[in-house]
């Protein structure tokens, strides 16, 4: 019999590590203006970002004139803080920012411009690799196509360990081919490492035959009869697993709650209006070692931050033998008593991370 493993520490720690095959366009949104010149922007265009970006725009020069042609701006994609442009001469063709954000000025009356206006605006795209990243099942990241393979690549700045991967919520069809590959370059052609992962509905946890290291790492997804001409993931984990020493003692409590609420008359008809199951697991564990017990609390500071008031979800496979039985969860208590001999026993209390749709 296998024993339980949780994974929780993901190597992919920075959206900036994701790059893919393709996805889908994002929105770009009204402008918000501060300050007292009389023009006005329009943006336009689809976002093409991987992750969504704030942009600044500001008048850095009224020198050569402060109407539309004359006065110049900059620009910032990531709020404000560093500038990726300046002395750009406004116009009221679209000009291009950047990832398919454009923005033009419409002139008014009195100066078009005050040095020092500004406006901001957003691109954001619900379906881009970071949402991969987010501990949320309501976000998933979404490839604009069935590509010839789709791919997420993984480009991390050195080697780093990884022996499974957790795919959750995603939407490959049963004829999939999905691949995970390993390889000290950003090449393809003949990767170091590559293993064949088994499809299963709606999650996927796959153990490494034995522990890889590597920079680059890449999921392939040959999927190209899927119905619904896109491949979706919500949540992704690389990295290595936390086994305990043992399985649960008694197998697994469940209790379902009714999440809902009540519509009642002034008559007393009530009627129940359903909208989900909120799932809690419920495991006992005997004869668990010291070392169980310290990787737990180990793992409970990495997870949790006073700091920050957030608690990450954990994927926990109940019995390794059976993989595809694991669930996206927070912690919600870990009781420990000292049995005998150096040995503990421990109650879990786990409840399941939901989605809305």
């Amino acid at each position: 019999m296998g024993t339980t493993r949780i994974l929780y520490d993901n190597i992919i720690t920075d959206a900036g590590y994701l790059s893919v095959s393709s996805q889908r366009s994002g929105l770009v949104s009204s402008a918000l203006k501060s300050g007292t010149g009389s023009a006005t922007m329009t943006t336009s265009g689809s976002f093409s970002g991987a992750q969504d970006l704030e942009y600044v725009v500001e008048i850095d020069s009224v020198s050569g004139g402060a109407e539309v042609g004359s006065a110049t701006f900059r620009w910032s994609g990531d709020g404000g803080n560093t500038w990726d442009a300046d002395g750009v001469t406004t116009s009221t063709a679209a000009t291009l920012l950047g990832d398919g954000v454009y923005i033009a000025f419409t002139s008014g009356t009195g100066d078009d411009f005050v040095l020092g206006d500004k406006w901001y605006l957003r691109g954001i795209n619900y379906f881009n690799p970071a949402k991969i990243l987010d501990g949320s099942r309501d976000t998933r990241y979404r490839s604009s196509s069935l590509d010839n393979p789709n791919w997420v690549k993984i480009s991390l700045g050195a080697a780093v360990s990884a022996d499974c991967i957790a795919i959750y919520d995603h939407n490959f069809s049963s004829a999939a081919v999905i691949t995970i590959q390993g390889n000290a370059a950003d090449s393809w052609g003949a990767p170091t490492f590559s293993e064949t992962i088994t499809w299963n509905s709606c999650k996927i946890l796959h153990y490494f035959a034995s522990t890889q290291s590597f920079q680059y790492w890449r999921l392939v997804i040959s999927d190209e009869t899927n119905a619904a001409a896109y491949i979706q993931i919500s949540e992704l984990c690389l990295g290595e697993y936390l086994a305990l020493s043992r399985a649960p003692a008694w197998g697994r409590g469940r209790d379902n709650a009714f999440v809902g609420r009540s519509l009642s008359t002034e008559f007393g008809s009530t009627k129940r209006l359903f909208r989900n199951w909120a799932t809690t697991l419920n495991y006992s564990f005997d004869f668990l070692t010291v070392t169980d017990v310290n990787n737990l609390f180990s793992m409970l500071d990495t997870i949790s931050s006073q700091n920050t008031g957030k608690i990450s979800p954990i994927f926990f496979n109940e019995v390794s033998d059976t993989p595809n039985e694991f669930w996206l969860v927070t912690f919600d208590s870990l009781g420990e008593k000292y049995e005998f001999d150096g040995r503990y026993s421990l109650d879990l209390s786990l409840s399941e991370v939901m989605k809305s749709a």
